[in-house]
């Protein structure tokens, strides 16, 4: 894409134009194959696939150029359903095989473009979903973090994990001390605050 002069290479780029909000979601990260593999992948036909060689597209719009005008036009018609079932079906996936909860799953505005990175995010999700209180999990999570001795705030995080450890021994404790964090009460812990 080039803007302001610029090329860049990103599969989900937002921007705006005049009055408008644009987002521009590139597809072929979904997909290890081709376009056709992504649409058959969520039961979309594509009917004039077969009938254009692309390795001979630049001919083709010389020779036979209805054809060629019927297999762009079909490809242009057919990203947004394409994008929208893709969408559908990993919503459906984390959801009932899965087991994230509804609320939880990816959108058509937060999906990766990446099918790496939607497994990553789909990981998260999952870990996210597997206790009842997502901040005591978030709170676990971060304790894998204080661990990263390159990390500008490395010695600030390990006094407020150090802290918190030392504070909070039970899971009670801590979903305690975070409920008061939620009600801006004058005693709340501050460096727990800020651990979170």
């Amino acid at each position: 894409m080039y803007i302001n002069q610029q090329i860049e290479q990103k599969r989900n780029k937002c921007f705006n134009l005049f009055y408008y909000h644009l987002s521009r979601k590139d597809l072929r990260g979904l997909s290890t194959g081709g376009f056709k593999n992504l649409a058959d992948s969520v039961s979309i036909e594509m009917i004039n696939k077969s009938d254009l060689d692309k390795s001979k597209s630049p001919d083709a719009l010389e020779q036979l150029p209805d054809l060629y005008v019927q297999y762009s036009m079909d490809d242009a018609n057919k990203l947004i359903p394409i994008y929208i079932s893709f969408v559908n079906l990993v919503r459906r996936v984390q959801n009932e095989v899965i087991g994230i909860p509804i609320e939880d799953r990816i959108t058509e505005n937060d999906i990766p473009m990446t099918i790496g990175s939607l497994v990553t995010l789909t990981l998260g999700k999952w870990i996210y979903s597997q206790g009842s209180n997502k901040k005591v999990i978030d709170f676990a999570m971060r304790n894998l973090g204080v661990f990263d001795t390159s990390d500008k705030l490395y010695a600030f995080y390990r006094k407020c994990y150090n802290h918190s450890i030392q504070k909070y021994k039970t899971v009670s404790d801590l979903c305690s001390a975070m409920s008061e964090l939620e009600c801006n009460s004058e005693n709340k812990d501050k460096l727990l605050h800020s651990f979170l």
